[in-house]
């Protein structure tokens, strides 16, 4: 299976609302290899109308990676042109996606101790544990044993895409898990504006892209389709 898939061209296109439900089944693979990741413990019932609830707002930018023999995606990088507008179309949903979380709540319980938390640093305004205005990039996702290359290209495209749609720059919130994360970080073109800690008092980095810069720096051939 690995061997058909590494034969296979790696294709960009933005996602539509169709593919909710393969989003959600990226991000429960790769979620719990992420440090301090946590909405994969919410399961694909959460995650997919989550998907569903970002795809339907109009601020939301989502690349996908897929394979062109049929279509099948490999990994995505998600993000928003506008963090403020964005989050307050969410915040509208939010009772449709407790809805959809209410069965692992009923499992697991605790989960409701890091929601609160989650939603306590949203509410304040004094937080710098996340970026609240302009672009932002939220998350990306590569399949296990998708095509190596692809990871690393999605990245690219999503930012040309930003540029392409007038941001001059755009910031992300990055988890440290271990010193070669700075590192990689300068490699991929981003700056480190700020060392803060998320809301389990884990380091973070807010890291800020020059996209004029990145786009020369990082040109690809890549095309949307």
């Amino acid at each position: 299976m690995n061997a058909d898939i590494n034969q296979s061209k790696v294709l960009f296109r933005l996602a539509k609302k169709s593919d909710a439900r393969a989003l959600a089944k990226i991000h429960l693979l790769c979620g719990d290899k992420q440090v301090d990741s946590f909405m994969e413990k919410l399961g694909k019932r959460f995650l997919t109308s989550y998907y569903v609830t970002v795809l339907e707002c109009k601020y939301s930018v989502i690349v996908v990676g897929y394979r062109d023999s049929d279509n099948e995606i490999y990994g995505f990088h998600s993000g928003t042109i506008d963090t403020f507008k964005q989050r307050k179309n969410m915040q509208r949903r939010y009772f449709y996606l407790g809805l959809s979380a209410i069965f692992c709540l009923i499992r697991n319980p605790l989960l409701i101790t890091d929601i609160f938390k989650r939603y306590q640093s949203l509410g304040d305004n004094f937080s710098t544990a996340i970026v609240r205005e302009g672009p932002r990039g939220e998350y990306w996702a590569w399949r296990p044993g998708a095509p190596k290359s692809g990871a690393g290209s999605i990245h690219r495209v999503w930012h040309h895409v930003l540029f392409n749609m007038g941001a001059r720059s755009v910031k992300s919130e990055v988890n440290v898990s271990q010193p070669k994360v700075r590192k990689a970080v300068r490699a991929m073109g981003g700056k480190v504006v700020s060392t803060t800690m998320d809301f389990n008092g884990n380091e973070r980095l807010i890291v800020e892209y020059d996209l004029a810069e990145y786009c020369r720096r990082f040109p690809t051939q890549s095309v949307i389709s």
